[in-house]
Formats: C-alpha cells, structure tokens, sequence
C-alpha cells in the first residue's frame, strides 16, 4: 500500500483542516523513527 501524506496548514489557528505546530513536530519525529519506509514523491511517480 502506498499513502501520500499532505497537510493544509500549520498553525494555531483551530482550523479543522489545520494542525498545530507542536503536533506536526511530533508527526516528523515519528516519520523519522523508521516506524514506515518514507520515500520522495518522484520515488512513487
């Protein structure tokens, strides 16, 4: 299976389609902890 993660904005606004700052930081740290194989998007193309 292969997924596309895409965020719309990151901000403190509370906006349904946002994610806060500190919430996107704990979301590159846990890409980066090798859980799943991240690759670029020219890899999938």
């Amino acid at each position: 299976m292969r997924a596309i993660l895409t965020y719309h904005s990151i901000d403190d606004s509370g906006s349904p389609i946002s994610v806060a700052p500190e919430q996107f930081r704990a979301h590159v740290r846990w890409l980066q902890s090798g859980v799943i194989r991240v690759v670029p998007l020219a890899e999938l193309l």
